[in-house]
């Protein structure tokens, strides 16, 4: 185990499912530009994603995704923390989770323990 996972809170497991991704500023669906991602791996407190465009850093999106080893959506905001282009001419986007109540984290932290 090396020093960042000792310091992450939240056991991170590697999953891969289809995330739909879109502007928190879009007031309707015409406005919304949504990109269909692929997790990488994911934590109760974000994910990381293959991204076929660009997303700014800081930037506050919204998140959907079915829960690793479940039929529940998940629905929320996330931010942007880092992005990086792939080789392939994707891009790999960190986004961790906000505004989520406790029971909300302890609800996905239990669904991804369950894949891992």
């Amino acid at each position: 185990m090396d020093i960042q996972d000792e310091r992450r809170r939240f056991q991170r497991v590697t999953n891969q499912f289809n995330v739909r991704i879109f502007h928190e500023t879009a007031r309707d669906v015409k406005e919304t530009s949504v990109k269909i991602a692929r997790s990488i791996n994911i934590s109760a407190s974000g994910i990381l994603l293959a991204v076929n465009g660009f997303l700014e850093e800081q930037k506050t999106v919204r998140v959907t995704f079915v829960k690793p080893n479940s039929i529940e959506l998940f629905e929320g905001s996330a931010r942007v923390v880092r992005t990086s282009k792939n080789n392939d001419l994707t891009f790999s986007v960190a986004l961790v989770f906000t505004g989520l109540s406790e029971s909300e984290v302890n609800d996905l932290d239990y669904q991804i323990r369950m894949t891992a």
